[in-house]
């Protein structure tokens, strides 16, 4: 795709699609990790289990987590952005 497009592939092109799932997989562990909190920090009047339906749970996690998650989310971007305006002598 990036030959067709004008880009050379680089071997630091290869890495950032690992870099990219790093920066994904570390925002699901905030989540899971929010989201075993909310089952057990809050309860409900449902008759789930445990206390809580899976729809609330997910709110409660995003509402805890989501400012966070956002605020890495850009300071990615911006430093993505920033590194791709510099020339790396190969």
């Amino acid at each position: 795709m990036g030959g067709w497009l004008g880009y050379p592939i680089t071997q630091l092109s290869l890495m950032s699609v690992f870099i990219l799932l790093g920066v994904g997989v570390d925002d699901m562990f905030i989540i899971v990790g929010a989201w075993r909190r909310a089952s057990t920090d809050h309860t409900s009047s449902t008759d789930h289990a445990d206390g809580l339906d899976d729809a609330e749970r997910l709110a409660i996690a995003l509402r805890e987590v989501g400012a966070s998650i956002s605020l890495t989310s850009i300071t990615d971007f911006t430093a993505f952005l920033i590194g791709s305006t510099i020339d790396i002598p190969a």
